[in-house]
């Protein structure tokens, strides 16, 4: 770990650093002022967004920005419902100690900012959560724009996807074989799940906590049959998905892989946490892990491999 930790606090570091610039050319050279900016707007995003779009949110944000994005959260005072003049007025009161700015300019800049270096569909996602006159705002704020797109995000094609990444020899189980050949290809793999496929479709997974819990605590011997212990509800990402979005995905639910399947809904691979962290960005894993092993119920979660 001592190798790697450096390497992760200088990506999240240099990311910060750009997304302070790109305000600061917005507001002006004070990055004082443009981190105040940037996390009173997102505090005040933040309490205007249903739980499952607060985590979504959160796992799309560099590591620095999502702790100042997270502080002070009171998810028990949420408030879902405000309107355009009161989502203004509350960011122009947390500003009054700084230096004069209209709160409608530094929230554009903000907006703008997330447009910019999020994947679109979470910006979407956002917005349509919102007013339809903070959506509109939203609108302008992009239109209005005048810092150029990074070129990572115009080059669409240069965006990594599920396919790019993942394993494509994947090790499946069949629903009708033992409980016990599916443990031992496990082991014999040094994994931790299996996808369940029958006749080329995805029908379950299966895990060794799956085998442990609803299996061996259940009385089940060695020849139960997978489908009587495996997990039917299926969660899954595209072959063309972008992975960043499939990282803030596996945060929600916690998961470390996903299988990987095709538009006809075929299994095509699977994609993990290690696939990922392979990747020219590897701070999405690490967000995507900092996301799966959160607390859950006052206990801290430790996902299986």
């Amino acid at each position: 770990m001592g190798s790697v930790r450096p390497a992760i606090f200088a990506k999240t570091l240099q990311t910060a650093d750009i997304w302070l610039n790109e305000l600061c050319e917005i507001l002006g050279p004070d990055r004082t002022f443009a981190w105040k900016v940037l996390s009173t707007v997102l505090h005040k995003l933040r309490d205007r967004l249903p739980l499952p779009l607060i985590a979504h949110l959160g796992a799309q944000l560099p590591l620095l920005v999502r702790g100042a994005y997270y502080d002070q959260f009171e998810p028990a005072r949420l408030s879902l419902r405000c309107d355009y003049d009161e989502f203004v007025n509350e960011v122009d009161e947390w500003l009054a100690d700084t230096k004069p700015v209209d709160p409608e300019d530094a929230i554009a800049a903000v907006f703008a900012l997330l447009s910019r270096r999020l994947p679109a569909g979470q910006i979407e996602k956002i917005k349509d959560a919102l007013p339809l006159e903070l959506q509109e705002f939203w609108r302008e704020a992009e239109e209005e724009d005048v810092i150029p797109l990074p070129a990572s995000i115009t080059a669409q094609e240069n965006r990594m996807q599920a396919q790019d990444l993942m394993t494509r020899d994947v090790t499946t189980a069949s629903p009708d074989e033992t409980i016990q050949n599916a443990a031992r290809r496990m082991a014999q793999l040094d994994i931790g799940a299996l996808p369940v496929s029958e006749n080329d479709r995805l029908v379950g997974m299966i895990t060794d906590r799956d085998i442990a819990v609803r299996g061996i605590a259940e009385g089940k011997g060695p020849d139960a049959k997978v489908r009587e212990v495996m997990t039917p509800e299926i969660r899954y990402c595209y072959l063309d998905q972008d992975v960043d979005e499939i990282a803030a995905n596996m945060a929600d639910i916690q998961v470390r892989r996903l299988p990987v399947i095709n538009h006809d809904k075929r299994l095509v691979g699977i994609l993990s946490l290690g696939d990922i962290a392979t990747s020219e960005d590897p701070e999405c894993a690490t967000e995507a892990l900092s996301g799966i092993s959160r607390p859950t119920n006052g206990m801290e979660h430790y996902p299986a491999a």
